[in-house]
């Protein structure tokens, strides 16, 4: 798809970010195993003194993807309680 417009870019968005839609994660893209470097991940992100962004970085096919599956779960899960905003820009592509 080309991005020449506003519209075409919150359509690639939209079809990366399939839960801004429908509120929660499809299942088969969260493993129900959490690692070490999940939970390690989700205290740096909700540390309350600092507002930051969390950059998961690696090899290739480590489960960086899924670790970041899981976090956008966990964080969907708590927006009942606060203003979530979620969002996976799959830059590898372009």
């Amino acid at each position: 798809m080309a991005i020449t417009s506003i519209e075409n870019v919150i359509k690639l968005l939209y079809s990366y970010n399939p839960w801004w839609r429908v509120g929660t994660m499809p299942q088969d893209m969260v493993k129900p195993t959490k690692r070490f470097a999940y939970f390690e991940s989700m205290h740096w992100l909700e540390h309350d003194s600092v507002r930051r962004f969390v950059l998961l970085s690696g090899a290739r096919r480590v489960g960086k993807t899924t670790i970041m599956y899981q976090m956008i779960q966990n964080l969907l899960d708590k927006a009942c309680r606060q203003r979530v905003f979620c969002m996976y820009p799959l830059i590898t592509q372009y």
